[in-house]
């Protein structure tokens, strides 16, 4: 195995890690107070960088090339979609309702932004091109 590989599971391992004990308490605050957008986005990033963490070796080959390019019709909709995923929950119900208003609103639902996270991660590095 090769440094890039052994750094992934390395660092896929913590990310996971950090997350099982980072989730239960987060359910728990969630359903004491119901403020917890702090913990909220530390999730949100978290799930972003396991994304990051996917596509390491590409990431490194970008870092260690001299020139660096954007496709930018990969980078836009990807950046929009972070931000739209990182809205906390109860802001998008008080704008959308459960359902009665817009017929199916996936970012209420914690499992589907969770993927959605972690696939804009992947998305974001794939974003960028090498000359």
């Amino acid at each position: 195995m090769d440094k890039v590989n052994i750094s992934k599971i390395l660092g896929g391992l913590c990310v996971l890690v950090l997350l099982v004990l980072i989730i239960p308490k987060y359910n728990y605050l969630e359903n004491v107070s119901g403020e917890s957008e702090l913990l909220f986005f530390g999730i949100g990033i978290l799930y972003f960088l396991f994304g990051v963490l996917l596509e390491l070796d590409k990431l490194l080959g970008v870092l260690t090339s001299r020139k660096l390019r954007f496709n930018w019709s990969i980078l836009i909709p990807t950046v929009i979609l972070t931000l739209l995923v990182f809205i906390p929950t109860t802001n998008w119900i008080k704008w959308f309702g459960t359902g009665s208003h817009f017929p199916y609103n996936p970012f209420i639902y914690s499992e589907l932004r969770a993927i959605l996270t972690v696939v804009c991660g992947i998305i974001f590095i794939r974003s960028f091109e090498r000359d």
